[in-house]
């Protein structure tokens, strides 16, 4: 694999996510308590992307929807990082953000 992650983009709690391009899931670095985890199902395995390289290139965080979306650059889909789950639920900060695809 070239280029495991291509571009990064932070949200408004000390995240940042690390786009995959030619690995698998996202990469989440929190800068507030210094961990990293990889976050949400296999792309590849799960259905969500059959390219396993050069899949998203950069991405933009929506204070709309409280979503990070990232640009496709031979991906066929975008993909979609919904940060509600934590947002919605201050007792629960610890629930993972759902990452999908949107064909």
């Amino acid at each position: 694999r070239k280029y495991k992650y291509l571009g990064a983009v932070s949200d408004t709690n000390c995240n940042v996510y690390c786009l995959p391009s030619g690995t698998e899931r996202v990469l989440r670095i929190n800068t507030s308590t210094n961990t990293v985890d990889e976050i949400g199902p296999s792309l590849y395995e799960s259905g969500m992307e059959r390219l396993k390289q050069n899949k998203w290139q950069n991405g933009f965080y929506s204070a709309v929807d409280k979503c990070v979306y990232a640009i496709p650059l031979a991906a066929e889909t975008v993909l979609k990082i919904d940060l509600n789950a934590n947002a919605n639920n201050d007792q629960n900060q610890n629930e993972e953000p759902i990452v999908s695809t949107m064909a």
